[in-house]
């Protein structure tokens, strides 16, 4: 995230903007999966807002899994109901976000899109054979999605890992915005940092203006 943040850098985080979550520590610290809760916020996560959440993907591979101690700090680039060009490393076709409520025909691209999304949400296998997409070993023609979706990306992007790396983020792993910087250590030499900027986190980078993102906005979402 630099230089927005750099290593050594403590950061408060705001939960009341999108509201505290409610879930069962206990399960999760077990690695299971659990139903997550959210009192009301001030207000949705909006584009350009530095946010903190659970990483997705704490041990790599496909299964998606909320890992309670590890943490990605990434700015907002897109909010559900986007549609964003070069969202994918390689790729220049388009990416939807998808929003609650939202439903899919499946084709190879939306298979590759989002079969780890739809598998996290049912918590079950999906794959495809033959041109036609199983869930637990049933044809699966369409989908609806059941939850909101984010798109983030790094401000050092050029070496961020991030949503065109590992994909979109479901909402309820947003623990909440990046709010102050309010202590900072060198990692090398130990020595604290006296000179923190005394503004809040998340100066605006719009995103058709980020120096390496090469993303495009094409549609926003209206809500």
């Amino acid at each position: 995230m630099s230089p927005t943040l750099i290593d050594g850098d403590n950061v408060l985080v705001c939960k009341v903007i999108p509201g505290a979550r409610l879930f069962n520590l206990f399960a999760v610290m077990r690695g299971e999966h659990v139903r997550i809760y959210r009192t009301l916020g001030l207000r949705k996560i909006a584009r350009d807002d530095v946010v903190v959440f659970n990483t997705p993907y704490p041990n790599g591979g496909e299964n998606m899994r909320m890992h309670i101690m590890k943490y990605y700090v990434k700015r907002c680039a897109g909010l559900p109901g986007d549609s964003l060009l070069g969202g994918r490393v390689g790729e220049i076709s388009p990416v939807y976000i998808p929003k609650a409520g939202d439903s899919i025909s499946f084709n190879h691209e939306n298979y590759l899109l989002y079969y780890k999304l739809i598998a996290w949400e049912q918590q079950g296998k999906v794959e495809q054979r033959d041109s036609l997409v199983y869930l637990n070993g049933e044809v699966l023609i369409g989908y609806r999605f059941q939850k909101n979706y984010y798109y983030m990306i790094g401000d050092n992007a050029e070496y961020s890992q991030d949503s065109r790396y590992w994909g979109l983020l479901p909402e309820e792993y947003i623990v909440g915005k990046a709010w102050i910087n309010w202590k900072s250590k060198d990692p090398f030499t130990g020595k604290f940092r006296w000179n923190l900027p005394k503004e809040n986190i998340g100066m605006p980078v719009p995103v058709n203006e980020h120096p390496y993102s090469a993303l495009h906005l094409l549609e926003t979402s209206s809500n």
